[in-house]
This record gives structure tokens, sequence and C-alpha cells, in this order.
């Protein structure tokens, strides 16, 4: 006599369906709720500008750009196709350097706002 399956039990001959099922990857998580990690170097982003105007980094490490002011701002890289969303008072917006060289980059919002990544 066969014994039916009970729902969620695996089959006796040993098929594991759950091997064959795609997973779905987690999702990422926000820019406010991302905590900056060692190593990170942090901009603010303030009403009169980016602090510090010019930082340098190696290449492949990050640089955190939190909005320290109370109007929305936006980090727009000058010769990269690299632009920020508007950054909301108080959230951030990361950017992992990804090649040598001077990257210069201004707030459209206030365009003399401007700022220099100068990675090696």
């Amino acid at each position: 006599m066969t014994t039916p399956h009970k729902t969620g039990a695996k089959p006796a001959h040993g098929d594991d369906d759950d091997e064959k099922k795609p997973t779905k990857p987690a999702p990422a998580p926000a820019a406010t709720t991302t905590p900056n990690k060692a190593g990170d170097h942090d901009v603010k982003i303030t009403s009169s500008g980016f602090s510090p105007k010019d930082v340098t980094v190696k290449v492949g490490e990050t640089v955190v750009f939190t909005n320290d002011d109370s109007s929305p701002r936006n980090v727009t890289f000058d010769h990269d196709p690299i632009v920020s969303e508007d950054v909301a008072p108080g959230a951030a917006f990361r950017h992992t350097v990804t090649a040598a060289g001077d990257h210069t980059y201004h707030d459209k919002n206030v365009p003399a706002h401007t700022g220099t990544i100068k990675a090696t």
C-alpha cells in the first residue's frame, strides 16, 4: 500500500524541487539606511557647498555625500555620466570610484557648489 505525500513533504524517491527553483536576490538597502563602512570618505553637502570640497581616494573606495542642508541637494559629475537623484535632507548618495584621475562635480541645484574627487 502506498502512502500519499503530505503537503510540503519531500517525495520518498529523493527529488528535491527546491533546488530547481530560482531564488530572488535580496533588495538593495536604501541609501538612508546604509551605514558608512570603514574606509568610506565622507563629504557633507551644506548650504555653503561641499565639505570638504576636495577629497583624495584610491580607486575602489567609496565617497558618501550626506545632505546636511534643509533643502534637497544633488551630486552631478562633470565628465562622467553619474548624476544622483536629489538627495533629501539627512539622506546620502554613495559613489564608488572606478577610475584614477580628477573627477569634478557640482550641485545642479546650486551650480556654484563644486568639488573634486582625486583618485589614485
